[in-house]
């Protein structure tokens, strides 16, 4: 199988494999250079022939236990679904990238659920979070560069934004108990991403929020003077 996969499970693993890519970068071979390009360096006119393709989620099998769930792209006719990627017990919440070149997608490892992204083909992945929790709900900055996604903090869902290397990490929400911020949605025209709150406060209803990626609120939908309507689940 041509397939390569980076599927490191622990931090130290990749900073011991950062500091040796930095040692080896002078070396990499153009075929490295080429695959690293899909992720980093996607054409600027990007892969138009990907777009109308469905990406998805399927179980192909039944197993003894849960089964595995791998990500599929298929046009809208049902014809040519390609396997893409088939590691991990859960393969979920895909996404593609503004320019349709990248797909980034949640998987289980172990006990953790993390962030991930890899080219259009399948043929690169590359692991974004560490966490010993949940992440998941993966959506793109417009430009490309960041992911917005949920992290569950002391079994709480946050929001949070990392780049697409892994790293400048920041959590941009803070709450705590028995509330919940789900379903983010990067804007994909300017740096806006809106997401559900729902507070554990008896008499206040879902809603939606927008903040910027440094965590600088724009706007809450609806207004404090409907506090029991219920405004879920954005999209832009």
């Amino acid at each position: 199988d041509s397939r390569q996969y980076d599927v490191e499970t622990s931090k130290e693993d990749t900073q011991a494999q950062e500091s040796d890519k930095e040692d080896k970068q002078d070396s990499l071979s153009p075929e490295d250079e080429e695959a690293l390009a899909k992720l980093y360096n996607p054409p600027e006119s990007g892969d138009p022939e990907n777009i109308g393709k469905i990406i998805f989620c399927s179980e192909p099998e039944e197993t003894q236990e849960n089964g595995d769930y791998y990500l599929y792209t298929i046009n809208p006719d049902g014809s040519e679904m390609t396997k893409l990627a088939f590691f991990g017990d859960w393969m979920w919440h895909p996404v593609w990238s503004p320019e349709y070149s990248r797909i980034a997608y949640s998987t289980n490892l172990g006990d953790t659920e993390n962030i991930f992204i890899m080219s259009a083909d399948g043929s690169i992945n590359k692991q974004l979070t560490f966490g010993e929790g949940r992440d998941k709900f993966p959506t793109w900055s417009p430009d490309g560069k960041q992911i917005a996604y949920i992290e569950y903090i002391d079994g709480t869902p946050n929001l949070c934004v990392i780049d697409i290397y892994g790293k400048n990490q920041e959590q941009l929400t803070f709450v705590k108990g028995e509330d919940t911020v789900l379903w983010p949605r990067y804007s994909p025209v300017e740096d806006a991403i809106a997401y559900t709150y729902n507070s554990s406060e008896e008499g206040i209803g879902e809603r939606i929020i927008v903040v910027k990626s440094d965590g600088t609120k724009i706007v809450e939908l609806p207004s404090h003077e409907n506090p029991k309507a219920h405004f879920g689940h954005p999209a832009w």
